[in-house]
Order: structure tokens, then C-alpha cells, then sequence
């Protein structure tokens, strides 16, 4: 966008730029974006009449290919410093964030791969009236003030009515119906 980010309508949100100032509806690179895949095809079936499309602008160029058949291909797509040089300092930090996005994905893979090996090996409970429970202590001290030495379970109680799952009606065993279980 080409207004500053103070200056742009925070109630109208594009959800194509991801950005504040216009609304979808409005946005004129994407409507051109999306009359160019109409003109060229892709959007045929979700088209009915394409002679209603506005034939002001040339249709844009299509990207130069290879003549004969291609092995490999690889896009990409290569940020310019603000300098519009192309800089040792510009290849360097270009280098820079390919490792970080390298370097994150990999995290991402390997807290998945972690999440996925932990959730293997649990074996779900399934808690029904009448069983006997124990109840984390910082339910009912959200403070902690008993300090680090306290318990960190109370109990034993028991299940009186299971609400949804993961809640529960709890009673002592004297009968008493505990508050806020």
C-alpha cells in the first residue's frame, strides 16, 4: 500500500493484502489479478459469461519458458534492498533470513515430530460418576499460598456427575459437594 499505516482506515480490512485501508470488495489488484486468470482459463468453470469481463488493459505476458522438455524448475522469487543494488551486505542478509526460515521450519518439523511420538504413547482416560479422583491443588489455591512444600493434589474425592468431558461435579467422601469442581 502506498498510504502509511497511521494513516490507513483501521475499520476496512483486506483480506487479500492483509492489510488495513481498503476493504476485500474494493481491492483493485486483486480484481485484476482475478480477471487475468479468467481471461487466460483457469477460472472457466466458476465463470459463466466471460464477454462481460472489461477488456480495457492488455492481458499481461505470461512468464518466458523453456523450449523442449524441462527437468527441473525452480522459482524464485529474490527481495531487492531498498538501495535497488545488488550489495554484498543485500546477498548477505538475504542469506541471513533464508537460514532463519531454514532454521524455523526445521523447529516446526521437529516439535511436531516430538507432539506426535509423545501422543503415541497416551493412553486416554475416561472419567465416569462413581470413580474415585484426586483434584490439582491450584484449584482451589489458585495463590499457592501454603508455599512450595504444600500438596500438589488434594483428595481423595469422588465423581458425582461428569458435566462435559474434562468437567466434573466433585463430593468429598462424607458427601459434600465441592464448589467450583
Amino acid at each position: 500500500m502506498k498510504t502509511r499505516s497511521e494513516r490507513r482506515d483501521k475499520r476496512r480490512y483486506c483480506r487479500f493484502h492483509k492489510e488495513h485501508g481498503h476493504d476485500t470488495e474494493e481491492c483493485r489488484d486483486l480484481q485484476s489479478q482475478i480477471d487475468d486468470l479468467i481471461r487466460h482459463g483457469h477460472l472457466c468453470r466458476y465463470v459463466r459469461d466471460q464477454s462481460s469481463l472489461p477488456d480495457s488493459r492488455p492481458p499481461r505476458d505470461p512468464p518466458p519458458r523453456a523450449k523442449g522438455p524441462v527437468k527441473k524448475q525452480i522459482d524464485v522469487i529474490i527481495e531487492r534492498s531498498a538501495s535497488g543494488g545488488n550489495s554484498s551486505s543485500a546477498r548477505k542478509a538475504y542469506a541471513r533470513t533464508e537460514k532463519r526460515a531454514d532454521a524455523h521450519l526445521r523447529t516446526l518439523a521437529y516439535k511436531k515430530f516430538i507432539a506426535r511420538l509423545y501422543d503415541r504413547r497416551v493412553c486416554p482416560r475416561f472419567i465416569r460418576a462413581g470413580d474415585i479422583v484426586l483434584r490439582k491443588a491450584e484449584v482451589s489455591d489458585p495463590t499457592r499460598s501454603h508455599g512450595k512444600l504444600a500438596p500438589n493434589w488434594e483428595g481423595p474425592y469422588r465423581v458425582v456427575d461428569v458435566v462435559q468431558e474434562g468437567t466434573y461435579t466433585l463430593a468429598t467422601a462424607k458427601g459434600r459437594v465441592l464448589p467450583r469442581t
